[in-house]
């Protein structure tokens, strides 16, 4: 045995304590890096079979126009396509936010604004619980001619939902639900009267949004 090995041996047997927390050390090292490789391992295997059961989609397509259920049947029945799902995005952006007076239309205002939708809001009191829609329809009118782009108007049920049908519809017939933070969109025409000519195209409810 040569002498540098007896002085090593005789190191560690007379430093038992520090030679076993030294082992023990390493070992529990040894045995975390184990642990760590074995769950990368794992969890990247778990994420593949993850993504491959939600069956993601290998081909999107951005369609302008109306697309209805049935485009969407008929590219499913293609012989290469095992299954198509149809969605609809829309970038809303408002030139201006009206808003009723009352406290909470008006942080519902600021909130949108906040978020960048549109630059500015503004109270008025036709938006109020007791405004008319007949008041309301000069500055509309005023708007859609000047092309002054897309306005939002923040108010309470079920004036709204009454303020839409009457403007799709020419009345208001009872028939369109607007629930808490729901959203109605129109289209206005480009001239004429508005009450009975906008077109009704988007209804959505809460639940529904981002």
């Amino acid at each position: 045995m040569s002498i540098a090995f007896r002085k090593v041996w005789r190191d560690l047997w007379k430093n038992k304590g520090r030679t076993v927390l030294v082992v023990l050390s390493i070992a529990v090292g040894v045995l975390a890096l184990g642990m760590i490789t074995a769950s990368n391992t794992l969890m990247k295997r778990q994420m593949s079979m993850a993504q491959a059961a939600s069956r993601p989609s290998n081909v999107i397509l951005f369609l302008s126009g109306l697309v209805d259920d049935e485009t969407v049947h008929s590219l499913a029945r293609l012989p290469e396509v095992v299954d198509a799902e149809g969605g609809t995005a829309m970038s809303i952006r408002w030139k201006l936010i009206q808003t009723s007076p009352f406290v909470r239309a008006r942080e519902t205002a600021a909130i949108l604004r906040e978020a960048g939708l549109a630059p500015k809001a503004e109270p008025v009191a036709e938006l109020a619980p007791a405004g008319e829609l007949t008041d309301w329809l000069p500055f509309l009118t005023q708007w859609r001619d000047a092309k002054s782009g897309d306005l939002a108007a923040v108010g309470h049920f079920p004036n709204l939902a009454h303020w839409a049908e009457s403007l799709a519809f020419g009345e208001a017939r009872g028939r369109v639900v607007l629930k808490a933070a729901g959203v109605i969109a129109l289209e206005v025409p480009q001239s004429g009267a508005l009450l009975g000519n906008c077109e009704l195209f988007w209804l959505s409810s809460p639940a529904l949004l981002p």
